[in-house]
């Protein structure tokens, strides 16, 4: 099987003059940093565009959700997911609902 020779790792060693006079150990640190600050620039910009939330659940919580995204063919995150959002696109949450429960 041969090797992609293009992208940006290939790019960046031909660049840097490391593919045509570098050793194997100096192109591979060099990979190795390239990926590491491709990597790092890539999770920079997922948390500028993406929003998270952490939940905890005890383990028969863990179990019913479990189960349920089992049943739905859905990893337990994706199940969560889309069920809040139902949830809020169905019932629907507001601050008049919240004073009502009061």
């Amino acid at each position: 099987m041969k090797r992609k020779k293009s992208g940006g790792v290939y790019e960046h060693l031909s660049k840097s003059g490391l593919l045509e006079h570098g050793n194997p150990e100096e192109i591979e640190r060099e990979k190795a940093a390239y990926w590491r600050n491709y990597r790092r620039e890539h999770k920079k910009a997922w948390r500028k565009s993406g929003h998270s939330v952490t939940i905890m659940l005890d383990d028969a919580e863990n179990a019913l959700v479990k189960g349920a995204a089992q049943i739905h063919s859905v990893s337990k995150t994706g199940f969560v997911k889309e069920a809040v959002l139902a949830f809020i696109m169905i019932i629907g949450l507001s601050s008049k609902r919240s004073e009502h429960d009061r």
